[in-house]
């Protein structure tokens, strides 16, 4: 059985080695301008921002949006789900505001909008919503939300790409979003971030840091463009030994490439946060080649979501169910299961490779949070980014059916 991997790299090996070769080479100031130059304009012309900034990661991203509200409240409270990923509540702290968590709701790990009420205190400034897995939150709710209690509003888009509400990018409800360009994003330059925004206000203090930025070491250019090189190898469907060697692994209850893929949280805040740097534009050039597929993806990814979510009423597995008010962007299906390693090692051995949910609660506290405790141990993330067509979807329909007859 010809083993359908969990990711693919959204890059051809051409245009890696092409990347590495200016990574490794000398500096070329004109060429990597105007590649950011194009990147930007083509970023503008797609989500329909009026400003548009480039960084060399997303959490950058998210601290140059959240300068002006820092200086303006210095301490000040941000509502965001304690379902979330480690480095957006160290940004916030970084930036010197206070995260305020919120418990979610299942299956999405939306933020609650009632505990967002119970949350509110006389410091709290602003929401932060998380955009998770390409599907945005209910966003005239959270608008309606963050303008009758006088907050302003955030979004993290790192996995949105593509994602909108009544024709409106996610992003640009509020004061401004953030997009991630690393590499299991849906648009990809290896490594790079965006920073999003149609508010003056905000583009002037974002463009005043990101005129101030220096370089990523090439050295550490080169690395991240050669890992992605490396993806290739693992993630390839022809790559039966290495398959079947990670089928062991996962069986047994380890799985390597998890690690490989999941940034582990620090013992102690990397002080080199935020990256003080432009996009290197080698990273711009490659997003710029990947855009067009990223486009395009989002309309297959999401026929294939719908085909799964619909296909039956599941009961042994949770999926999210298929909604037509807003425009998921289909990056990643996540099922969630009171078993997940059980449900990971039968879809293993079914030829269908799917990952941990690298998303956790953020205090750790189930008491307080009982549903993003929840959430973080049972989410499975199918492997959707890899199906090219009908037929492996209907091949993990097939795998969740057996699921089901237990």
């Amino acid at each position: 059985m010809t083993a359908l991997p969990r990711e693919v790299v959204p890059l051809s090996p051409a245009d890696l080695l092409s990347a590495l070769g200016r990574a490794l080479g000398g500096p070329d100031p004109a060429r990597d301008r105007a590649d950011r130059e194009a990147l930007t304009d083509a970023l503008r012309r797609v989500t329909g921002a009026r400003h548009l900034f480039l960084f060399p990661d997303g959490r950058t991203s998210l601290y140059a949006l959240l300068a002006p509200l820092a200086r303006a409240h210095p301490g000040a409270e941000v509502l965001l789900p304690d379902y979330n990923f480690f480095a957006v509540p160290e940004m916030l702290r970084r930036a010197g505001l206070t995260p305020a968590f919120v418990d979610v709701t299942a299956p999405h790990g939306e933020a609650d909008l009632t505990a967002a009420e119970r949350a509110l205190t006389p410091r709290t400034r602003a929401v932060l919503l998380g955009h998770y897995f390409g599907r945005p939150n209910d966003l005239r709710a959270w608008r309606d939300f963050a303008a009758r209690h006088g907050l302003e509003l955030y979004e993290d888009c790192a996995h949105a790409f593509g994602a909108s509400v009544d024709g409106r990018a996610a992003g640009l409800w509020g004061r401004g979003g953030f997009y991630s360009l690393s590499l299991t994003k849906g648009l990809t330059g290896v490594m790079g971030g965006v920073a999003f925004t149609d508010d003056d206000e905000i583009a002037t203090t974002v463009s005043s840091f990101a005129g101030a930025l220096d370089e990523v070491p090439r050295a550490e250019v080169a690395r991240a463009i050669a890992s992605a090189l490396g993806g290739h190898a693992l993630f390839a469907r022809g790559a039966p030994a290495l398959h079947r060697a990670h089928a062991s692994l996962v069986r047994a209850g380890v799985d390597p490439l998890d690690a490989a893929m999941t940034e582990p949280r620090p013992s102690r805040p990397p002080y080199a946060w935020p990256t003080r740097a432009e996009i290197p534009g080698a990273c711009a050039w490659l997003a710029l080649r990947h855009l067009p597929r990223a486009i395009a993806d989002v309309d297959r990814q999401r026929a294939l979501a719908r085909r799964v979510v619909e296909a039956r009423p599941w009961s042994r597995v949770t999926l999210p169910r298929w909604e037509t008010d807003r425009r998921a962007t289909g990056l990643n299906l996540v099922a969630r299961a009171a078993d997940p390693w059980g449900l990971r090692r039968h879809l293993r051995a079914r030829g269908i490779d799917a990952r941990s949910d690298y998303l956790s609660s953020s205090t750790g506290d189930a008491e307080r949070f009982p549903v993003s405790a929840r959430l973080a141990r049972e989410g499975v993330l199918l492997p959707l980014r890899s199906m090219r067509d009908d037929a492996d979807a209907d091949r993990l329909i097939e795998a969740l059916d057996a699921w089901e007859r237990g």
